[in-house]
C-alpha cells in the first residue's frame, strides 16, 4: 500500500487552470503571426504573376514575372514567360511580314502609275500616226515612211514593257534564288562582251582589274547586276570618257566619268522611271528601270551596295 497527500496535484491543477486564457491567447496569437507570413509568401508570387499577365495584355516588351524558385509557381512564372515572349516573337515577325507587304502594295501600285505614264506617250504618238495615215491627212499620206515610224514606236513599247517586267519581278519575288560558286571576273567579262561595240563607237577608255574571285550567290541575277551597270556607265559616260572597273575580295567598283549631278536629283536616282535626260526617245535616255532593278536585285541578294558621287563622275560599289 502507498499513501500520500493530493495536495499538490490539487495545487498544479489550479495553476494549470489559471494559465489556460494566456496559453490560449499566445497560441492564437502565433498562429495568426506564422499565417500572415505564410500568405505573404504564397500570396506576393501570384500578384507578381498577376501584375505581368496585366501588362502583357497591354503587350508591354519587359512584361515578365520574373520568379525563379523551384515550386509550382516558379514553374507557372517560367513557362508563362516563354509563351508571351515567344508570343512576341510571332506578333513581330507577322508585324514584319505585314510592313514588307504594304511596302510591295506601294511600290507596286508606284510602279502601275509611272509605268502608265511612261506607256502613254508611245502609245499616244503611235495613234496619232495610225489616225493619220488612216484619215490620209498631211506628212500622214506617205504611209510607208509612217509604218516604219510606227514599228520604231512598237519596238519601243516591247523593250519598255520589257523593263517593267523585269522591275515587276524584281518587286514580287517570284523567282527561287539559285545558289552557287560563280566567278565574278567571268561575269563581268562576259557583260563587257556585250557592251564592247558601244563602248568603241564612244572611244571610251575601259580600265579593269579583274582577279579570280569566287563568291556563293545566283549567277543570272548577279549578271543582270552587272550588266545594268556597265549599260549605265556606257551609256552616260562623254565621249573619250573614262569608265573604271575593279574587282577584289571585299567588293566589285564600277566608275564612270560624268558631270556632277545635283544633290536632289542624285537622291532620285533609284527611283522608278527616273531619269536625268529629258529626251523623251528612250533609246537615248534609257527607261529609268537599271538602277531600280539593280537596287531590288541586290536586297533579294543581301548584298550591300553603294552609289556615290567622286571628282571625275559616279562610282557604285557591290559588297562580297
Amino acid at each position: 500500500m502507498v499513501s500520500g497527500t493530493l495536495q499538490p496535484i490539487d495545487e498544479a491543477k489550479s495553476v494549470m487552470l489559471s494559465l489556460i486564457p494566456y496559453v490560449l491567447f499566445l497560441g492564437i496569437a502565433m498562429g495568426l503571426f506564422l499565417s500572415w507570413i505564410y500568405a505573404r509568401k504564397i500570396s506576393k508570387p501570384i500578384l507578381k504573376i498577376s501584375d505581368a499577365t496585366v501588362k502583357m495584355q497591354r503587350m508591354e516588351p519587359d512584361a515578365r514575372s520574373g520568379i525563379h524558385t523551384d515550386d509550382e509557381l516558379g514553374q507557372l512564372s517560367k513557362n508563362l514567360d516563354a509563351l508571351y515572349e515567344s508570343l512576341l516573337k510571332n506578333i513581330n515577325s507577322l508585324r514584319d511580314e505585314m510592313d514588307k507587304a504594304n511596302r510591295m502594295e506601294r511600290s507596286k501600285t508606284e510602279m502601275m502609275q509611272s509605268a502608265s505614264h511612261e506607256l502613254k506617250t508611245p502609245i499616244a504618238a503611235l495613234s496619232g500616226m495610225l489616225e493619220g495615215m488612216l484619215d490620209n491627212v498631211g506628212v500622214y499620206k506617205n504611209r510607208d515612211r509612217y509604218l516604219g515610224e510606227c514599228k520604231k514606236q512598237v519596238e519601243k513599247l516591247t523593250s519598255l514593257v520589257g523593263e517593267i517586267l523585269s522591275a515587276s519581278k524584281a518587286d514580287t519575288c517570284e523567282d527561287e534564288l539559285s545558289w552557287e560558286d560563280v566567278a565574278i571576273d567571268e561575269l563581268v567579262d562576259r557583260a563587257l562582251t556585250d557592251y564592247a561595240v558601244s563602248a568603241s563607237e564612244k572611244q571610251l577608255h575601259v580600265m579593269k582589274e579583274l582577279p579570280r574571285i569566287v563568291v556563293t550567290t545566283d549567277r543570272s541575277m548577279l549578271f543582270r547586276i552587272i550588266t545594268n551597270l556597265l549599260s549605265n556607265a556606257v551609256r552616260y559616260t562623254p565621249r573619250n570618257g573614262d569608265v573604271r572597273i575593279i574587282l577584289s575580295k571585299e567588293c566589285l567598283l564600277i566608275e564612270n566619268q560624268c558631270a556632277p549631278i545635283p544633290g536632289e536629283e542624285f537622291q532620285k536616282l533609284f527611283e522608278p522611271f527616273y531619269t536625268r535626260s529629258y529626251n523623251r526617245d528612250k533609246a537615248e535616255s534609257g527607261t529609268g528601270l537599271g538602277l531600280y532593278i539593280v537596287k531590288r536585285n541586290l536586297e533579294r541578294l543581301s548584298m550591300k551596295y553603294k552609289l556615290e558621287q567622286t571628282g571625275r563622275g559616279l562610282k557604285f560599289s557591290i559588297c562580297l
